[in-house]
């Protein structure tokens, strides 16, 4: 028998030698969760150069999302199953999961950031063994000696509770100038200004430093189990599949031209996203692409998303005439309740930049088309220049929850988040939009960095 990690096969080989494919699969396919935990699916993504791999955990319709690096199978086996375990932890501790913002468990570099706290918790994961209790107390006193030390510039003049932030314009010889940082993001978003040089900053200027957590924020110590082996050899599991189906509107109306890549690109990530979550779960994954103008087109029509040349979109949604809206958003709904299976599931996606102006069918019509959809189908709706997109999604019988506005200039931040959206609502999450979401879909600036790992989680 050959060994799973022979160099000929070993995913993890793969991987380092650009084919992540199989690791995801083999991640999926082998790591260990609880009962109550599922594991939805795996997918690649570059930061800096450095190839990660995101993993997906599902509890109670929610999903949980985290990360680690392109590594040998000698650490990338103990790696997998740590950070695993640390997720897990953190997912069935309410506290935990409101305060952890980012997480890396390696036999190289263990650590958690818990409310802005930096807490070096290597001591605790040897390679072989990760010592869970300890780390939780380790956070308990890192944040219990920590907290309260600096003094604040507190612009609310109330108690501080949250993070602690500075902007780097303001510092000075004797170190950062320091605020309460929903006071300072509040400033800075109405005046656009520091508050001490009155120079121009925007939100994503803010740095934060640490929190102040009170005792009821921190964690307790209540998991009889005091740590975790991962030097398990990894069991292929079988897993219960489930059909999706993914419907893209998209606009190709010639105003389109005003965003440059931006939908090509937006659309290129849901479907490279779609791509590797279905690669890595096993569940197949069928796509279908209406464009529109003022003509109608399919160019995907039920195709296995594994087969998609995701280069052609260039080709697909190139700009042109009119808006033909309402008349492909109906004939799109009808297919795919016709389509969508009891025991299945389908996402919807509408992107328009402008309203209807070329269709034979009204907005009643689309409404009632779209409340006639079973509720195993979630409907998107991301509009710009229609005013406000959840008040016109609405009408159009839409969710306003999963209805948001977007502007040309924040287009690229807007289709990552729709992007989120539909990956959140083919997991089994929600597709309702963040008001983080919201905020960097109609402005210039990134996400805000003040809680990374809630960036990538997906609820």
């Amino acid at each position: 028998m050959v060994s799973l990690f022979d160099k000929c096969m070993c995913p993890w080989e793969k991987s380092l030698n650009g084919d992540s494919g199989p690791l995801c699969k083999h991640i999926c396919d082998t790591i260990e969760v609880a009962e109550d935990i599922e594991v939805f699916g795996a997918m690649p993504s570059t930061d800096k150069g450095t190839t990660q791999l995101h993993i997906l955990l599902k509890k109670n319709e929610k999903i949980f999302r985290y990360k680690i690096r392109e590594q040998p199978a000698e650490t990338g086996e103990p790696s997998l199953q740590a950070s695993t375990a640390l997720a897990q932890l953190i997912m069935n501790d309410p506290l935990l999961l409101k305060g952890v913002q980012d997480f890396e468990c390696s036999p190289a570099k263990s650590f958690i950031v818990f409310h802005g706290h930096h807490v070096d918790i290597s001591p605790y994961f040897d390679g072989t063994i990760l010592q869970t209790s300890a780390i939780v107390t380790e956070i308990i006193r890192k944040v219990s000696t920590s907290s309260n030390m600096k003094h604040i510039c507190n612009i609310g003049l109330v108690p501080i509770t949250g993070n602690i932030a500075f902007l780097e314009c303001e510092d000075t010889a004797n170190g950062h100038r320091l605020y309460e940082e929903q006071n300072i993001r509040k400033w800075v978003c109405e005046q656009g200004t520091s508050p001490f040089t009155r120079g121009v900053v925007t939100p994503d200027d803010i740095r934060i430093v640490l929190a102040s957590v009170p005792i009821h924020k921190q964690p307790t110590l209540h998991n009889k189990r005091k740590s975790v082996s991962t030097d398990n050899v990894p069991v292929k599991k079988g897993r219960e599949i489930s059909n999706k189906h993914l419907y893209c509107v998209w606009d190709r109306s010639g105003s389109m031209r005003l965003m440059g890549k931006a939908p090509f690109d937006g659309l290129k990530r849901v479907i490279q996203d779609q791509q590797a979550i279905a690669a890595s779960s096993g569940n197949p994954t069928k796509i279908t692409l209406y464009t529109f103008d003022n003509e109608m087109e399919i160019p995907l029509d039920n195709q296995d998303i594994s087969t998609v040349d995701v280069d052609a979109v260039d080709e697909w949604i190139q700009p042109r005439a009119t808006t033909r809206l309402y008349d492909t958003i109906v004939t799109a709904a009808a297919q795919m309740k016709e389509r969508v299976q009891e025991g299945e599931s389908g996402v919807l996606i509408v992107m328009t930049d402008g309203s209807d102006n070329a269709s034979e069918c009204d907005q009643t019509t689309v409404k009632k088309t779209l409340e006639s959809l079973p509720d195993n189908i979630e409907c998107i709706f991301m509009a710009a220049n229609v005013g406000d997109a959840q008040a016109v999604g609405s009408e159009m019988g839409f969710r306003q929850e999963t209805s948001m506005t977007f502007t040309s200039e924040a287009s690229q931040s807007a289709f990552e988040c729709m992007s989120h959206s539909a990956l959140r609502s083919v997991t089994g999450g929600t597709a309702a939009f963040t008001q983080c979401e919201r905020q960097s879909s109609v402005q210039t600036v990134r996400p805000t960095r003040v809680n990374p790992l809630r960036a990538r989680t997906l609820f």
